[in-house]
């Protein structure tokens, strides 16, 4: 579906054969790619399901659509991946959005830790993000987004479902652990200065496991990617 057109339709349900667009979507596709009737698109309510439409109709305040056939995503894995992740600058942490979307994130979660910075989550703005890159890579769930969490609060309900990442050289290396072989895993990433000790002591005292990427020290976003794409060629050979 390399080719397709995604149009992002929320409140659209399996059972609904005609399909209205209204609002930014409409505008996007009557004023932006001035697409025709009988154009083909792909809809995603953002649940894990699509359906392959036909354009019927256009008009000035909205476009009409006929589900020609229903989609499941075409992309499932069998482990929800969640990335808990300490909030950094606002450019980089938006660009982190985009492309944890693209990865396949299930959730993601703000982190309020000691050494995060006070960077405000915008969530109207962090949407579009999502969607964006929700409609850019294919994909038909989008993640679920938290609101800041503090990173005790965190810890008290993860256990033995969560991966701590920090640059510690001593630890094993996350590829080498190969376990995710459960319904989800949540990934850890500090701010940049990373987790503290009295972090890393908690969270390993709570249950949940070390480990770290190498020995080049990442930034968090790049530690992220990095963390995100290991865990999805685990997923893969599960």
């Amino acid at each position: 579906m390399a080719n397709e057109l995604f149009v992002w339709v929320p409140e659209w349900d399996l059972s609904d054969n005609i399909v209205v667009i209204f609002g930014e979507e409409h505008h996007h596709l009557s004023r932006v790619l001035r697409i025709k009737p009988g154009s083909n698109v792909i809809l995603l309510n953002g649940k894990g399901h699509g359906a392959k439409s036909i354009i019927r109709e256009i008009h000035k305040d909205r476009t009409i659509c006929c589900v020609e056939s229903k989609l499941d995503d075409p992309i499932k894995d069998s482990v929800a991946i969640n990335l808990a992740v300490g909030l950094i600058r606002r450019p980089r942490w938006e660009w982190l959005l985009e492309k944890s979307v693209e990865m396949g994130v299930s959730r993601i979660i703000p982190l309020i830790t000691q050494y995060s910075v006070p960077e405000k989550i915008r969530q109207d703005r962090d949407l579009k993000i999502m969607i964006s890159a929700l409609k850019q890579s294919g994909r038909f769930t989008l993640p679920e987004l938290d609101d800041p969490t503090p990173f005790d609060i965190l810890i008290k309900n993860l256990s033995n479902r969560g991966i701590l990442l920090h640059n510690e050289h001593k630890l094993p290396y996350l590829m080498s652990l190969k376990r995710l072989k459960r319904e989800d895993v949540t990934l850890c990433i500090g701010p940049e200065g990373g987790f503290s000790e009295e972090e890393i002591d908690l969270a390993q005292k709570a249950g949940v496991e070390t480990a770290q990427l190498g020995k080049i020290r990442l930034r968090t976003e790049t530690a992220a990617l990095c963390a995100l794409n290991i865990c999805s060629v685990w997923d893969q050979e599960v």
